[in-house]
């Protein structure tokens, strides 16, 4: 992206610009756990979030990355700080945009590597093209408009990826039940726990952990006590781990949009009946209202993302920077919320829930 950015407007990057530009895109996922954004989903992110955790790593004088960094130029890890958090930079360049925003390093990477590794590569857009039509203009990115149908195809694999993969329904289900695992282990921390365990002081400290114990919480880490935890003497929380390693996670009804009242009805009867199967058991982490949402494109906002730019790379011709919506565009479909509303019941009470559905017209 830097060359091209570099060869396209004709302004050579300085040396510092472009190794901290490269070194921020590089780290600027450490601070992500086990099982990345999964984990901030379930300990909540006003309680942990994963860029708040890379500043530390960058930050801190303690952290070993602090270190290497300003060996290798003074206050270097407070400009790469910037990269990650806007509340601390006092200007905003183009090499921002590079490492976060809608258009960014990160973002051109996973998409073809998610589709390609989940295999739908049918969806994996032209980004090398795209990258080599990127260029700067003011304070953001600007994309050659020749490129613009690259620029859709990424908006669209965005898209389907939500769908078809992040937000699938097994996915989901391995969510919820993870999630049921660990709410029943934070009730019972010290008995499941012991002292000094870097996945217990997570669980109670959140983003104040220190960076040393954070380091320790693996997926290694995890799987192990997962393991442990089969055995244990709380039922309920045995319940939720062997059903996460035999795979029989919870079934799932497809929610209508808009029908607040029909979900209830739904919710309702199904904390009915899990009740009466599972005495004693948690209702909240057997029954489980899901509704992840995700806006794909973002328009502008003040206090938000800029939109992507794009122009026309024409010495005979004014040039021209628009907004991708002013050009003909998807961006009224991806630019709208996307939600997967499911209702998540054990296998034990599906047909009965199902059945109560059909009866009262709820789906």
């Amino acid at each position: 992206m830097l060359d091209a950015i570099e060869r396209n407007s004709g302004k050579p990057i300085d040396v510092q610009v472009r190794e901290d530009t490269v070194l921020a895109a590089l780290l600027h996922d450490v601070g992500h756990g086990p099982f990345s954004h999964t984990l901030e989903e379930i300990l909540g992110h006003d309680q942990f979030d994963h860029e708040a955790m890379t500043v530390r790593f960058l930050t801190e004088p303690d952290s070993e990355i602090t270190t290497l960094l300003e060996r290798s130029s003074p206050g270097r890890s407070q400009r790469l700080a910037e990269y990650i958090d806007k509340d601390r930079r006092t200007e905003h360049h183009w090499w921002h945009a590079v490492v976060s925003s809608q258009l960014d390093a990160d973002r051109l990477d996973y998409i073809q590597r998610d589709a390609r590794m989940a295999g739908i590569d049918n969806h994996r857009p032209d980004i090398e093209r795209l990258i080599s039509h990127i260029s700067c203009y003011q304070d953001g990115l600007v994309v050659d408009h020749r490129a613009f149908d690259v620029i859709e195809s990424m908006l669209l694999a965005l898209d389907h990826l939500y769908g078809a993969v992040y937000f699938h329904r097994t996915v989901r289900a391995a969510t919820v039940t993870v999630q049921a695992v660990l709410s029943r282990v934070k009730a019972r921390v010290a008995k499941e726990l012991p002292e000094g365990d870097p996945l217990r002081a997570l669980l109670e400290q959140r983003k104040e952990i220190a960076l040393d114990d954070y380091v320790r919480v693996t997926d290694a880490s995890f799987w192990y006590h997962l393991d442990r935890w089969r055995q244990s003497e709380d039922e309920e929380l045995s319940f939720y781990v062997k059903r996460l390693g035999r795979r029989k996670l919870p079934k799932h009804l497809e929610l209508p949009e808009n029908e607040l009242k029909k979900a209830r009805q739904l919710e309702n009867k199904a904390l009915e009946l899990a009740g009466a199967k599972f005495p004693g058991f948690n209702l909240d982490s057997l029954v489980t209202l899901d509704t992840p949402s995700r806006v794909n494109y973002k328009r502008y906002a003040v206090d938000g993302d800029f939109p992507i730019f794009t122009w026309e790379r024409d010495a005979t011709k004014p040039r021209r920077i628009e907004d991708i919506e002013e050009v003909r565009s998807i961006v009224p479909k991806v630019a709208r919320k996307f939600y997967r509303s499911r209702l998540f019941v054990p296998p034990e009470i599906f047909n009965d829930l199902r059945a109560f559905a059909a009866k009262e017209r709820l789906l």
